[in-house]
């Protein structure tokens, strides 16, 4: 009360922050509080500061990126790293970019980092240099509903041993130029082709070394590939893998 009208009262906690110095963000990666900074003057490749570089979800957090939001630019995707984490990130518009310099992971970043991760996309586009696990060492799933995934590198559904990553397609396009495997080391993983959705993979190995896979395609949806490898590697008595085919298309050759 009696404040001048040009001053502006900020309450806590802070949600959002534009970081216009550069050198302040050091103070912000010192507190854990990367995750309420929207906006800042310099791009992710920029930051010498390597948890400013990475796109990471708060603990038991949700990211949502709406339409007239700003373009996100890093250099990892980091969704649910650790143990006892879940968290979300939701995109409806918008383009998400990840670098090529690490490989990005949903649910469980390392061993013994069981967090629980999910992407669910409405529209937009996300575009990942290097490769992308989904169900790293705990559990990822990606639900994709509109929009186009484009992966550059290596793609993987239920990456390492006791993970599980789920994968459903129901519209938009997802194109991998790499190398797409599903249910690798002793993973799980569920891939669903459906609706609307168009699919283009390099080449689909599924499942690897005691994997557990399960593709199924159904409805208007498309996949093509150059090449399809059902159980590959060693101990292949416990590799189970089933392409089930309740519709859409597949193309011969």
């Amino acid at each position: 009360a009696g404040l001048p009208s040009d001053v502006r009262i900020i309450r806590t906690p802070l949600k959002s922050v534009y970081l216009a110095a550069t050198a302040a963000m050091a103070l912000f990666d010192a507190l854990d509080a990367l995750d309420v900074i929207r906006l800042s003057g310099t791009q992710a490749d920029g930051w010498y500061i390597e948890n400013a570089a990475n796109l990471k979800t708060a603990e038991n957090a949700r990211i949502v990126l709406v339409k007239g939001a700003s373009d996100i630019s890093a250099n990892v995707l980091k969704i649910g790293d650790a143990s006892g984490i879940y968290a979300d990130f939701v995109q409806t518009d918008g383009a998400v970019t990840m670098g090529n310099s690490a490989e990005s992971r949903i649910g469980g970043w390392s061993s013994g980092n069981k967090g629980h991760g999910t992407y669910t996309m409405y529209g937009g586009s996300l575009t990942v240099g290097s490769s992308l696990h989904v169900g790293g060492y705990g559990t990822g799933e990606f639900t994709q509903h509109g929009g186009t995934v484009t992966l550059n590198s290596f793609f993987a559904v239920g990456r390492f041993g006791g993970s599980t990553g789920t994968y459903v397609i129901t519209n938009g396009t997802l194109t991998v130029k790499n190398e797409t495997e599903i249910g690798m080391d002793g993973g799980t993983d569920r891939f669903d082709i459906c609706g609307d959705a168009r699919v283009d993979l390099k080449s689909l190995v599924m499942p690897i070394e005691r994997g557990n896979a399960n593709l199924r395609i159904a409805d208007n949806a498309s996949l093509t590939m150059t090449g399809l490898t059902i159980g590959r590697g060693y101990g292949t008595s416990d590799t189970k893998g089933y392409f089930t085919q309740d519709g859409g298309t597949v193309p011969a050759g």
